[in-house]
């Protein structure tokens, strides 16, 4: 995707439009589908706490490997599976929401295209993102692993910070695959330059990168550490807001990034006027 590519609408401020956008009108219907699907998402991720803990507790210590080990080790792998094709169904619409927002943002469209491709059609869209959050959640874990042997981090704590530096890395690959047109290019340099070029967008993407995906961070880890099943909905419906608002911001912030791009072909244009008509005189 090229996020160059305009349409003749007013310019964006880098706030406008973005914690009223899952409330309005035309964007109802998506936002139920997508809280919906985040509800759902919260409870498969608590079923994954439940079942590792009552594999954990089904097994006296000191017979990991015997007696009825391998066959709870075994139910509990087919659990995870059926857990795991939840969660895939789950992500369908959030993920595809999540782009398709970025994208008619970005492109300056005041209202979304909402799609009308079947559900299968959606797993592009996972794929895509799941491949770039993992790239930061793998240099993540590696920089905070070596951390680790410099300074003691508890369980929890260095989970938080192993996944929100993930989140934080992720905006770079996500904009540099959607501006080269690859999966493949995580680092563009001419999204790097226009950051330089205009810092308070990149403030303004890591201010809404931080206080939107933090709490979502928070919740996740507080259910899987105290198997709290029961604020599912409450977590789902956090979640889903956040996600809206995040690709909204996301897409504010790309709008503003291509917005030099379109400056510098518009003085190209106004020289090349300006030579016609000295060579006309």
């Amino acid at each position: 995707m090229d996020l160059s590519a305009r349409s003749p609408e007013p310019p964006m401020s880098l706030w406008q439009g973005i914690y009223g956008f899952p409330f309005q009108l035309e964007n109802i219907k998506a936002y139920i589908i997508v809280t919906l699907s985040a509800i759902m998402l919260a409870f498969v991720v608590s079923g994954f706490a439940i079942t590792g803990e009552l594999i954990t507790s089904s097994i006296p210590e000191g017979k990991e490997l015997m007696g009825p080990a391998p066959t709870i080790y075994f139910s509990g792998m087919r659990v995870y599976g059926g857990l795991a094709f939840l969660a895939v169904l789950a992500s369908l619409a959030p993920a595809a929401f999540f782009i398709i927002i970025i994208q008619d943002t970005a492109a300056g469209n005041e209202d979304i295209d909402w799609p009308a491709e079947v559900w299968y059609e959606y797993l592009t869209k996972i794929a895509f993102l799941a491949w770039l959050f993992g790239c930061c959640a793998a240099i993540s874990t590696v920089f905070w692993s070596l951390a680790v042997l410099v300074v003691p981090i508890p369980g929890v704590i260095w989970w938080v910070l192993t996944l929100t530096s993930a989140f934080m890395l992720f905006p770079i690959p996500l904009y540099s695959s959607m501006i080269g047109g690859s999966p493949f290019f995580l680092i563009h340099p001419t999204f790097l330059l226009r950051l330089i070029q205009r810092p308070l967008a990149g403030l303004a993407l890591y201010v809404h990168t931080f206080v939107l995906l933090s709490p979502c961070v928070a919740l996740g880890l507080w259910m899987l550490v105290t198997l709290s099943w029961w604020a599912a909905p409450i977590v789902g419906l956090i979640w889903a807001t956040c996600i809206l608002w995040y690709a909204r911001a996301l897409g504010r912030v790309g709008y503003v990034l291509a917005e030099e791009k379109r400056m510098v072909r518009r003085k190209k244009k106004r020289r090349r006027v300006r030579v016609r008509r000295e060579t006309a005189e």
